[in-house]
């Protein structure tokens, strides 16, 4: 559908300046982490801050420096998002929206 998460982030923005707010923060976990990640990435105007309950940062490998637990802790952890981000990209459009639905009248 072409939703990526900067996508999503730049569109966040524009909600926000359409709501009216000159000055906002923004908080996500999840993959909501990943939205609010990106939206400090991209230093919009008027994003005073960001706060993730989920950090979404790996060091780049190779893992050379590492023990062996670290490495494979690191090697899983990169193998999992790599993982969730394809299998949710391919989700309809409708199914990720009935999924997030379903959270939010769970949370």
């Amino acid at each position: 559908t072409g939703w990526t998460v900067p996508r999503i982030a730049r569109a966040w923005h524009t909600l926000m300046g359409r709501l009216g707010y000159d000055r906002y923060v923004a908080q996500g976990g999840d993959w909501g982490a990943a939205v609010t990640t990106a939206m400090g990435m991209q230093r919009p105007q008027g994003l005073a801050a960001i706060h993730v309950n989920m950090p979404l940062v790996l060091p780049e490998g190779p893992y050379d420096d590492a023990s062996p637990a670290e490495r494979a802790m690191l090697e899983a952890m990169a193998q999992m998002f790599a993982e969730a981000q394809s299998r949710h990209s391919l989700w309809p459009a409708r199914l990720r929206h009935a999924h997030v639905k379903r959270q939010m009248r769970e949370a």
